[in-house]
C-alpha cells in the first residue's frame, strides 16, 4: 500500500504546527515547506519547531524544506 503524502506550507505558528501533527497522526508523511522572505523575524524558531516534529515523529514521517 502506498503511503499518503502531504505538502504543508509551514509558518511555525500554531495552525501549521497542529495541522502537521494531525496529518502525521492520520498516517501521512508530511513535507514542511517554509520560505523566509526576510519580512518576518523568528526563522530560527520555525526551524526549531520543525526539528521538534522530526524528533517526535521521525525522519520517515517528517521532511523540512526551508528556503531563504
Amino acid at each position: 500500500m502506498e503511503e499518503k503524502q502531504a505538502l504543508i506550507l509551514f509558518s511555525g505558528g500554531l495552525d501549521s504546527l497542529l495541522t502537521s501533527c494531525k496529518m502525521i497522526e492520520n498516517g501521512y508523511q508530511v513535507t514542511l515547506v517554509h520560505y523566509d522572505n526576510g519580512s518576518s523575524s523568528g526563522c530560527e524558531t520555525v526551524v526549531e519547531t520543525a526539528k521538534r516534529l522530526v524528533r517526535r515523529y521521525g525522519e520517515n514521517k517528517v521532511k523540512f524544506w526551508g528556503y531563504g
